[in-house]
């Protein structure tokens, strides 16, 4: 049995003609930055027209794969180290909690708080039963 699932994208994707080869898009105050290996794309596209991006400051990647391994085995770094990828994922696990909660939250980094949602900070954490803990 062949199964396949193709959910509808999120409504902000038509709402806001996000191209089809976006697997994301962060929403910030000024616009969206629509996401996918290898392409970005500053949006509404008249907004930025007059924008014109740095010069790239990081190497081209041989494949986080590869970067991967040879960090391993002691050839150099990866780019997206951890320093770096704990704020991407805190990011979208933030983004997760503004859903399940409904809100528009203000984040405090420094001391893991939603000052304007403290309501929300339930879906940061999870119980543990007596005798488990982290």
């Amino acid at each position: 049995v062949t199964w396949t699932h193709t959910p509808e994208p999120p409504s902000i994707f038509k709402e806001h003609n996000i191209p089809d080869w976006a697997w994301g898009v962060f929403v910030g105050s000024k616009g969206m930055l629509a996401v996918s290996y290898p392409r970005h794309q500053l949006l509404p596209k008249e907004h930025f027209k007059d924008y014109s991006p740095p010069d790239p400051s990081i190497p081209p990647s041989i494949g986080h794969h590869q970067e991967w391994v040879n960090a391993c085995k002691g050839e150099g770094k990866t780019l997206c180290s951890f320093n770096y990828s704990m704020r991407v994922t805190e990011t979208i696990l933030l983004g997760n909690v503004a859903y399940r909660s409904g809100r528009k939250l203000q984040w405090d980094a420094e001391a893991m708080k939603i000052p304007n949602a403290h309501e929300a900070e339930g879906y940061l954490r999870r119980g543990y039963r007596p005798g488990w803990t982290l």
